[in-house]
């Protein structure tokens, strides 16, 4: 699993705009910890494996399988142009922004009921 993961892990981080200390703060991994998951020089225990999956917004396969890089993984599961710039921009943006975003979402689901 190493060499996969490793590459994975990087490719999704990278492409989340995150640095290792972004990723580490968000998960509550330590920055060392990233960046020996990121070298193969070691693999992550079930639950930090979570905390990456949830930061990263990926499903665990994803980080643990084979992927194919030169198709993103959003687009091969048919996610509009609107949809994939809306996670775009809410992964580019600082946590409040997120929150608010979250929240108009959330608020919009409750009166669509």
């Amino acid at each position: 699993m190493s060499k996969i993961f490793a590459k994975n892990l990087k490719a999704f981080r990278a492409s989340a705009g995150l640095t290792q200390e972004e990723l580490a703060r968000r998960t509550g991994i330590a920055r060392t910890a990233i960046a020996n998951y990121e070298s193969g020089r070691s693999e992550p225990t079930f639950e930090a494996l979570c905390h990456l999956v949830g930061v990263l917004g990926v499903d665990a396969d994803q980080l643990l399988m084979e992927q194919d890089f030169g198709i993103p993984y959003i687009y091969m599961r048919q996610v509009t142009d609107d949809e994939a710039a809306l996670l775009d921009a809410y992964r580019k943006a600082d946590e409040v922004y997120q929150g608010v975003a979250l929240d108009i979402l959330r608020q919009h689901k409750k009166a669509v009921k």
